[in-house]
């Protein structure tokens, strides 16, 4: 049973660690420090991947967001708190959910590209229902995800307006699909956090 366990232990960090030898950002640009703010900057430095994501709309102009970071086999979860003086709060998240959110839901997003990038039949193939609809429903009325993924060399933003409304009235894109999971499984996991 000894034998059994420390093997899983080491099966575990193993797979664990060989993950950041293999990351790398598909679609991203070199690392800029001007293009996020200097919470993610100063993580940047001290993490080898960091991630963030917030949900934002008209209704919420400055949002908190979560953050990620990823060093060697410790992986981290922070709340950005806006209207507080110490804006970065640690989450109490077991590293056992944080790993079953980085693998494979976070590590998708390395894989994926920017909304505007992918194509999407929704112009030309809708049904006149999503049309009403869509119509019905002005840009400015829903919400957006918003990812921000960073290497010691890359960066990336991915930016998905109403994945759900989309995915709905314009048939299936793998990139909106991967978008939508990984946000039901970060809600999943922030509903047993605790803030410090």
């Amino acid at each position: 049973m000894k034998l059994t366990l420390t093997l899983l232990l080491f099966l575990s960090v193993n797979a664990i660690s060989g993950q950041n030898r293999n990351i790398e950002i598909k679609y991203g640009e070199s690392y800029d420090k001007d293009l996020v703010d200097s919470v993610l900057d100063s993580l940047h430095l001290k993490n080898e991947f960091v991630v963030s994501f917030r949900i934002t709309s008209v209704w919420m102009k400055n949002p908190d967001y979560l953050i990620i970071t990823k060093k060697n086999n410790s992986i981290a979860a922070f709340k950005y708190v806006n209207k507080s003086e110490n804006h970065l709060k640690k989450l109490s998240i077991s590293q056992d959910s944080l790993i079953s959110l980085w693998n494979p839901f976070i590590s998708d997003l390395f894989e994926i590209k920017n909304s505007n990038k992918i194509i999407d039949n929704c112009s030309k193939d809708t049904s006149r229902e999503a049309r009403v609809q869509y119509i019905k429903m002005m840009p400015e009325d829903s919400h957006s995800y918003k990812f921000i993924i960073i290497s010691k060399r890359q960066i990336k933003k991915l930016h998905y307006y109403d994945p759900e409304f989309f995915e709905k009235y314009c048939g299936s894109v793998v990139e909106r699909q991967k978008i939508i999971k990984c946000v039901l499984m970060i809600k999943k996991i922030l509903q047993s956090a605790i803030v410090y």
